[in-house]
């Protein structure tokens, strides 16, 4: 999320300061984000998840589907009991919520 919203790739500065290859980092000039980057988890709760939402939901630029479709899942006792987990950017928090209902309606509109 980082990456998205900074343009910084965490691992590639930590190995360039591994590899002595990291030019000064100037602590004045903070970095802005470009955009909100947003990660949306649905937890499972005993029912199933019909169909993926990858292909319904777009400028996702991670979707990991964690809970097989079609199965009936059991209530989540952690984070890791997730249907799955969507990642995307917006212009704005505002933007990003409107994004995290249509996901949630889309996953409502799939679960039974």
């Amino acid at each position: 999320m980082v990456k998205q919203s900074f343009g910084v790739d965490l691992l590639e500065e930590y190995w360039k300061m591994q590899e002595r290859r990291a030019e000064e980092i100037d602590w004045e000039q903070p970095l802005s984000p470009r955009v909100c980057s947003s990660s949306y988890v649905q937890l499972t709760n005993g029912k199933t998840m019909m169909e993926s939402l990858e292909e319904k939901i777009p400028d996702l630029f991670t979707y990991e589907q964690n809970h097989p479709v079609g199965v009936q899942s059991q209530a989540a006792e952690s984070i890791g009991d997730a249907f799955f987990l969507a990642q995307y950017t917006s212009k704005d928090a505002a933007a990003s919520d409107m994004v995290s209902a249509k996901i949630n309606k889309a996953f409502n509109e799939v679960c039974r």
